[in-house]
């Protein structure tokens, strides 16, 4: 009888050890996240991202002087570019011009329904921390947007690499 009884306790001790790790690691086991990596450093973030409808990152343009959006979907795995946001036409998307409808504002230009080129699906976004001002990540889910400083993750210079595991 006690041999059973060890043997019952280990196995439930088992399965709250796998209880526990599948609730500590978002994006695995069903779960989805974005994960930033700072190679520099060796930090590494999960933020989660099942619920995410898309991402954008907004950054200081330091040449053109001017504020950049771009918003990604999270599409099993990749970042499909859906629309970006600039002040002026001098600035074009990594030196591409997306196939997309443009629409030119009084102080905006708009990129939207992009219909991305296999080049233009992401498994990862890397950049680096800004010394201008600090880049944000956008986070936009049903229920509104959370906003994370680049600076949460690193000093100006330093590497990041976002992924969606």
């Amino acid at each position: 009888m006690s041999a059973l009884f060890r043997l019952g306790k280990y196995i439930l001790l088992m399965l709250l050890a796998a209880l526990c790790l599948s609730l500590a690691t978002p994006g695995e086991g069903g779960g989805r996240a974005l994960t930033v990596y700072n190679p520099q450093t060796g930090l590494r973030a999960q933020l989660p991202a099942q619920d995410l409808n898309y991402v954008t990152i907004r950054f200081f343009h330091s040449y053109d002087r001017q504020w950049v959006e771009e918003s990604f979907r999270l599409v099993g795995g990749k970042f499909y570019p859906c629309e970006v946001s600039y002040g002026a036409d001098t600035y074009d998307y990594r030196d591409q011009r997306y196939q997309s409808r443009v629409r030119v504002g009084a102080h905006q230009i708009h990129l939207t329904d992009i219909k991305p080129r296999s080049s233009d699906i992401l498994a990862q976004i890397a950049t680096r921390v800004a010394f201008t001002k600090p880049q944000q990540l956008i986070l936009h889910n049903a229920k509104g947007s959370r906003v994370y400083l680049f600076t949460e993750w690193g000093s100006p210079g330093q590497p990041l690499v976002f992924r969606i595991k």
